[in-house]
């Protein structure tokens, strides 16, 4: 996926994974807009585009660094961190 985007001419256009991840990503921000779960007021193709590169950095991490195993921990704590619960105020 990776190199298919630095090279357009390796990509099938009828299969172009970081162009149905972002559609399905968008879908995703306003449908949780609509929802209540985030504020009204959010960029939406920015939020979009940023998860999708945090989606590329680990599938990037997987595939050609770390291991299947290792994800449950990494996800945990990318849930975490996303959540909040791993700061500490300032003393």
């Amino acid at each position: 996926m990776l190199e298919s985007q630095r090279h357009p001419e390796l990509s099938r256009t009828e299969n172009d994974a970081v162009r149905a991840t972002r559609e399905f990503l968008v879908w995703a921000v306003n449908d949780a807009i609509e929802r209540g779960e985030l504020a009204a007021d959010v960029d939406v193709s920015s939020l979009a585009e940023t998860l999708l590169v945090v989606l590329c950095g680990v599938g990037f991490y997987i595939g050609f660094v770390g291991s299947y195993q290792r994800m449950a921990t990494i996800t945990d704590s990318f849930q975490q961190l996303l959540a909040g619960t791993l700061w500490r105020p300032p003393t």
